[in-house]
């Protein structure tokens, strides 16, 4: 399965996140997940996570067609300005 990268906004109330996809909303992070996640766009830290759409079902009702994986970035990585440490 392809990969989509996606990003995080927190600017639509105090705690939802929502998923942004080729400037377009997509989804938000759960009520149950995004208290945390949304602190962290809040102090701005947005390049803290990896968002990716990890599962797609059109048969199912709208709120649950896709399934969004949210990382935190690992600065060890060769695309890092850690990496050369």
């Amino acid at each position: 399965m392809q990969q989509f990268h996606c990003m995080l906004s927190a600017r639509i109330n105090a705690n939802a996140v929502a998923v942004i996809f080729e400037g377009r909303r997509i989804s938000f992070i759960p009520r149950s997940d995004n208290r945390e996640i949304s602190k962290f766009l809040y102090f701005g830290h947005e390049g803290t996570f990896e968002t990716f759409v990890n599962r797609t079902s059109p048969e199912v009702e709208p709120e649950s067609q896709i399934g969004i994986a949210v990382r935190i970035k690992d600065a060890r990585r060769e695309d890092s300005c850690l990496a050369s440490k």
